[in-house]
């Protein structure tokens, strides 16, 4: 996997934000709305998420302190050393060329500044240009609704389409590491209209 070019085109590079340490990364993170907040405001969340546990860690980071370290920030850090085999293993086996989005950066939304994301990869498509990646790597339990699906799972599709919606791309991947060690990639194509609805649930929940 290539690393993110020093000069690139395809992104406003000052939408970008760079950090160097992890505590000041979770908490410029934490102030902002991202992947993984809005699948629990779409009631897509895992079962040791909830919408009050979303509000009560966006008010401790908005008031400057980092908040108990429960399972989010344990499973952010987790993938961040799962999902480079996972991409290695990806781009050998479908003869894919990917390049690193940064550890610790921050894809800014073009007008919402409580808008973010964090991208796991960048891949550039033939005909729709370049997207996000979106890596899971899937437990066992899971693994029935991932392996005969012709489109991924709507947990992970809620996360990418929110990096769609802050970055403005046209469509991007989700990569599954299955539990038998298999990878799945699904291309999906950015969906304006369930953009708006994030949007908005978005907006209330934050001005709430």
């Amino acid at each position: 996997m290539k690393k993110f070019p020093r000069k690139q085109d395809f992104f406003p590079a000052d939408r970008i934000k760079r950090f160097t340490k992890d505590e000041t990364w979770l908490k410029a993170r934490g102030a902002k709305i991202q992947g993984s907040d809005m699948r629990v405001l779409c009631h897509q969340g895992f079962a040791d998420e909830s919408l009050f546990g979303v509000w009560s860690e966006k008010r401790a980071y908005l008031r400057g302190d980092m908040p108990p370290r429960g399972p989010r920030p344990h499973r952010l850090m987790t993938g961040r050393y799962v999902e480079p085999g996972i991409l290695c293993a990806y781009e050998e086996i479908f003869d894919r060329k990917v390049i690193e989005a940064g550890n610790r950066t921050i894809w800014c939304h073009k007008t919402e500044d409580w808008l973010g994301c964090t991208l796991d990869a960048l891949q550039e498509h033939p005909e729709h240009g370049w997207g996000p990646v979106e890596v899971k790597n899937v437990s066992p339990e899971n693994v029935k609704e991932w392996k005969h699906a012709n489109r991924a799972p709507l947990r992970p599709w809620v996360q990418l389409q929110h990096q769609l919606m802050c970055t403005g791309f046209s469509g991007g991947w989700i990569v599954a590491n299955l539990a038998n060690d298999e990878i799945k990639e699904w291309y999906e194509p950015a969906d304006h209209d369930f953009h708006q609805t994030m949007y908005d649930i978005a907006d209330g929940s934050w001005q709430g």
